[in-house]
């Protein structure tokens, strides 16, 4: 009799631990369920008001600034548990991971097409130089055999630059270094885009023997001081959003100004040079709209210009942002486009090969 009253104890005890158990890998099965929508839903919030809000509100466009692999870092956490309780989470998972590392970051899958025969072929390159580490744009940009070179921030460089390209004409405004193969004219600042302490851009007309079009070459305003101006107390200063919102309704009119003044073209255009805006930003739609955005219609991969340097894990040490552009008019059709895979140096250049029609 003790024997039995031993055997059904130890199998009461059995079944309460094994009740006990199952409550709390129901309970973690929850939490992880739980954790995941939470993230799932946030990161909704955060990619959709991100890609609407850049340029619009001053709160997504910073966060269009953040090395976007930061919203997959809950994964870390999350994947892990989802292996352990939820597996069917896991295909959660690498749906956010495939939105995120796909349209959100702009993965393009552009491939080379061949210069037509007849028209017109122009392989143009452009470059941001003003912080390069004492490095060059120029072995990766000749190696491509370029016959413009858009050069923004040249600073004193600029004879440097030149020389690598004998035989092209040069010309400096500002900041700008223009480097062609054929000849230039009406070099100058469009009408109304001076600014200090240089002009936004500056345009000339390409004298190709077979066709003449029009370059115009960029550099809008950073947006470096008015990230700066939120670190620390300026997070909490109600004149720093201020600022900061009336900063972005200017650049939007800077670049609506800009885009005007191109409109206005009647000669074929390429507009080149670094815009300091993204793919998801208004300013970014607008030029679309009436431009031809290089890199979207025939580049691979993300295209990324900014930081060429950086040492920000979070962006796995490498660059994160596509500010520099080249833009093709309705008379051209873009071939290819590629940025300069690797250099120590603020921005990395790139090139796009544009074929105009007869």
């Amino acid at each position: 009799m003790s024997r039995l009253l031993y055997i059904f104890g130890r199998a009461v005890g059995a079944w309460q631990d094994w009740r006990d158990r199952l409550e709390d890998a129901s309970g973690r099965r929850v939490a992880v369920l739980a954790l995941t929508m939470a993230y799932v839903v946030g990161l909704a919030v955060m990619l959709l008001g991100t890609a609407l809000g850049a340029d619009r509100a001053v709160f997504w466009s910073v966060t269009a600034f953040l090395p976007p692999l930061g919203w997959l870092v809950p994964l870390l956490v999350l994947a892990p548990l989802a292996a352990l309780w939820h597996r069917w989470l896991l295909v959660v998972d690498a749906a956010c991971v495939v939105l995120v590392l796909g349209p959100f970051m702009g993965f393009c899958l552009g491939h080379p097409r061949e210069v037509p025969p007849g028209g017109v072929a122009v392989r143009v390159g452009t470059i941001n130089d003003g912080t390069n580490l004492g490095t060059s744009p120029m072995p990766w940009l000749t190696a491509r055999a370029p016959d413009l070179v858009a050069v923004q921030e040249v600073n004193r460089q600029g004879p440097e630059l030149a020389a690598v390209l004998p035989g092209f004409t040069a010309e400096t405004i500002g900041e700008y270094l223009l480097l062609s193969r054929w000849p230039l004219s009406e070099v100058g600042v469009p009408e109304g885009l001076d600014g200090e302490p240089a002009p936004y851009a500056a345009r000339c007309v390409v004298e190709h023997p077979a066709r003449r079009f029009v370059l115009y070459t960029v550099h809008l305003p950073t947006r470096r001081d008015i990230f700066g101006d939120f670190r620390g107390r300026g997070l909490f200063d109600g004149g720093t959003w201020a600022r900061a919102r009336e900063d972005l309704a200017e650049r939007r009119r800077l670049a609506q100004a800009l885009l005007a003044r191109i409109e206005e073209e009647t000669l074929p255009v390429i507009v080149a040079g670094d815009f300091n805006f993204t793919p998801l930003s208004v300013s970014h739609d607008r030029f679309s709209a009436s431009l031809t955005d290089a890199f979207a219609s025939a580049g691979r991969g993300y295209g990324f210009t900014v930081p060429g340097i950086t040492r920000n894990p979070v962006g796995l040490y490498r660059p994160w942002l596509r500010l520099d552009y080249v833009f093709a008019g309705p008379a051209w059709e873009v071939l290819s486009a590629e940025v300069e895979p690797a250099r120590q140096s603020q921005h990395r250049a790139m090139l796009a090969e544009l074929w105009l029609g007869e």
